[in-house]
């Protein structure tokens, strides 16, 4: 599930569009079952999304 998770922030962040990020996340985690399965998902979901932030070299305007 956690792979599951990755594979659709990853689908996200490669589809330019204008579904929010928090729509996306709400209903794609409706398709698992309620419990470990949406808790895995939703970790592999933040999970890439915390890696982009990560590699993304703060602005020259930040401290």
């Amino acid at each position: 599930m956690i792979e599951r998770g990755v594979q659709c922030a990853q689908a996200w962040l490669d589809t330019p569009g204008e579904i929010p990020l928090w729509w996306e996340l709400a209903q794609a985690r409706k398709t698992f079952p309620v419990g470990d399965c949406q808790d895995a998902f939703e970790a592999g979901f933040l999970l890439r999304i915390q890696q982009r932030l990560s590699s993304v070299p703060p602005s020259p305007n930040q401290s």
